[in-house]
């Protein structure tokens, strides 16, 4: 019954292939107009590089460790770039978009800031390299924002950075006035001894979130060993100089007050030079190595799903057209088959009963 009924089909659709031809052409015809007139969206992709060196303290690169924790510089990484993806940049690309945006109300601000929000993509692709990805209702759109979230990065990575240099340079230049107005004596000993004090609370600050292997931490250690050996070379010229009738703590105060400001001017200068090339050049940490393009190939909807969709469709479409063209030769083919098999069950009773057939003839004759 089953071979009988898809040989029928198989028969009936060469039968009748035009009207099978025809819906199923139809048919995927209309998935491809509906993908047509469906909205499309457009995605630009661009790639950026961003350099270990953008993390080392100018202050601290002698004390800078040759293996460091990949982890931590990946996070570092991570949050110096997807800091950018701020709401106060959703922002300002709405407000150029749209000038009545701040007559709208708070639920509909955010709404649009969340919406434009899943229409970028931050991705690392290896432990330097991160891929920017921005998609729009156009080629030239998705080409735009994607354009403007790599500036934003490129511009507040280096702001960053500058304020962070100049917060330095300003703290060291405070230091360095501070010993030039001071008068030297015992005191000096005490500021050097404050400042250990301080080095190792930093210290143990920066242990809560690094390891020990963190450039900072490192950097620390040696700046805290640095004052120790200047500690205890004091301890040892007072003893040398405790026999003789000049004052041991004047001679070796002065001696640390010199000792410390000279590193201090060291350090001044080498921030000025790093913050004078890097206001006149652009940023040389992050750096685009992959620009992105305009797209024209669609993201969504997808044209593939929408001529299988069609395909689909289409071939359930038809095999129902020729069936309900062929609807009375159907009914007249179940009705055979039907007559088939009451026939073969009757003769297969006929057969197995034949003893009780003939009993009932000699009991009528009876």
């Amino acid at each position: 019954m089953k071979n009988l009924s898809i040989e029928w089909l198989i028969k009936e659709i060469y039968k009748r292939k035009i009207a099978f031809l025809l819906v199923f052409l139809f048919s995927l015809a209309g998935s491809l107009a509906i993908y047509q007139f469906l909205p499309k969206k457009y995605k630009s992709v661009g790639k950026i590089n961003v350099s270990p060196k953008y993390f080392q303290n100018p202050m601290m690169m002698d004390f800078l460790p040759t293996v460091f924790d990949p982890t931590e510089m990946k996070s570092e990484r991570e949050v110096a770039i997807t800091g950018a993806l701020s709401n106060e940049f959703l922002l300002n690309v709405l407000k150029s978009e749209n000038p009545r945006f701040e007559h709208l109300s708070q639920v509909d601000k955010d709404f649009q800031i969340l919406t434009l929000k899943k229409n970028f993509e931050i991705f690392r692709e290896n432990n330097s390299v991160f891929v920017i990805a921005a998609i729009g209702k156009s080629p030239e759109r998705s080409f735009e924002l994607c354009i403007a979230l790599i500036n934003e990065i490129l511009n507040k990575t280096k702001t960053d950075r500058n304020r962070y240099l100049e917060q330095l340079r300003d703290a060291v230049k405070a230091r360095i006035q501070s010993l030039n107005g001071n008068q030297m004596g015992s005191s000096s000993v005490n500021e050097v001894r404050q400042q250990l004090t301080l080095l190792e609370s930093q210290k143990k600050e920066r242990m809560r979130t690094f390891s020990a292997n963190h450039p900072d931490v490192v950097a620390l250690n040696g700046k805290i060993l640095s004052v120790k050996k200047l500690l205890e070379n004091n301890v040892s010229e007072n003893r040398v100089y405790n026999s003789q009738s000049i004052d041991p703590t004047q001679k070796t105060s002065d001696r640390i007050k010199d000792n410390l400001e000279e590193d201090l001017m060291k350090k001044y200068q080498n921030l000025e030079i790093v913050l004078d090339l890097d206001n006149k050049e652009k940023n040389n940490y992050v750096q685009i190595i992959d620009p992105p393009l305009r797209s024209v190939t669609a993201v969504s909807p997808k044209l593939t799903i929408f001529l299988a969709f069609g395909l689909l469709i289409g071939c359930f479409l038809g095999i129902g057209a020729v069936a309900f063209l062929s609807r009375e030769e159907l009914l007249e083919e179940m009705k055979q088959n039907k007559r088939t098999i009451d026939s073969l069950s009757k003769n297969s009773h006929d057969r197995r009963f034949p003893a009780d057939k003939n009993k009932d003839y000699i009991t009528m004759d009876q």
